[in-house]
């Protein structure tokens, strides 16, 4: 499954590390180094490429459920990635 395994971007406050997503198998997800977004689970939509990201916004004392739908794509260097809708971040498949 191609969707299984960390997807990462540079972590804008410290560039040596790296924060995002690890979709595991049996649908569970967790955030790396993302402390307000957690992420908890994930589903296939049944759309090519889709998928449904389940989790909770956590800051000014509210923890909030949320859910979001991304998309998995082969970029043109031929690596995956994954873009959260709405979001302008390319999350991208490590090997």
């Amino acid at each position: 499954m191609e969707a299984v395994g960390r997807w990462t971007v540079p972590d804008p406050i410290a560039p040596d590390s790296v924060m995002g997503i690890e979709l595991q198998c049996g649908g569970e997800a967790r955030s790396l180094r993302m402390a307000t977004l957690s992420y908890r689970g994930w589903t296939l939509t049944g759309e090519r490429g889709r998928i449904l990201l389940l989790g909770e916004s956590i800051g000014n004392g509210q923890t909030i459920p949320f859910s979001e739908k991304g998309l998995i794509a082969r970029g043109a260097d031929g690596r995956l990635t994954l873009v959260v809708d709405g979001s302008n971040l390319r999350y991208v498949k490590e090997e």
